[in-house]
């Protein structure tokens, strides 16, 4: 699938790319209205993504021209507050900031159902698999269930296998770009998350290293 993907702020559009790339999508990301309305008018894409709140035409606005102008592309609005706008149709949904990638792929797959199959509920590294509708995590013979906080960490661990991640990359993803929270609370969840996987007996760990950031490995 191809996706138009209009947000401003660069960590989240990194973020939301490498989702969609790592099941296979092409993504064109731009940072601003013009631009995203531009794209949608002269590309065919199979879903547009646009954050609300993005500068020179506001995401509700862009979504407002598109239909005006004929075109029905699925499109998912993103917005720092839930906002009921009275555009939303069957062919469009809104997101509110910030959210799980789990929730985030349940938007796309009731956005484009005949393709539903190309978001799965779950993912898999090594022996271990994250069922992110139901935030449980299992390994060979045991499974148990993640607080949402930490479903959503290990989602974007997973997601970003094979790639160290900082630990203000996971804070602003986690719980959001602009949240207040102290970034030692990283350094906590990933203590948990690190237990959590030694009690399901998996070979995969979180590695760490030093002002670097962490990665899920496979310890044989």
């Amino acid at each position: 699938m191809k996706f138009l993907y209009a947000e401003r702020e660069s960590k989240t559009t990194q973020n939301v790319s490498n989702i969609l790339r790592y099941h296979g999508h092409t993504v064109d990301t731009v940072c601003d209205g013009d631009a995203a309305l531009s794209f949608a008018l002269a590309e065919n894409y199979d879903c547009i993504i646009a954050e609300d709140d993005i500068p020179k035409v506001r995401g509700s606005e862009i979504l407002s021209k598109i239909r005006q102008s004929g075109i029905q592309t699925p499109i998912l609005l993103i917005s720092d507050e839930i906002v009921h706008w009275t555009e939303c149709t069957a062919n469009t949904r809104y997101l509110c900031k910030p959210f799980a990638f789990g929730e985030f792929l349940a938007h796309l797959r009731t956005l484009c159902p005949s393709k539903k199959d190309i978001f799965p509920s779950s993912l898999c590294f090594g022996d271990i698999m994250l069922n992110i509708n139901t935030s449980t995590l299992a390994g060979k013979e045991i499974s148990l269930t993640l607080p949402r906080i930490e479903c959503r960490m290990m989602e974007f661990l997973i997601f970003n296998k094979g790639t160290y991640v900082s630990t203000s990359e996971l804070l602003s993803s986690v719980w959001g770009e602009n949240t207040p929270t102290e970034i030692g609370i990283v350094w906590v969840y990933i203590s948990y998350l690190r237990k959590k996987l030694d009690s399901i007996s998996t070979k995969v760990k979180i590695k760490a290293k030093r002002n670097i950031g962490y990665i899920l490995e496979i310890v044989w």
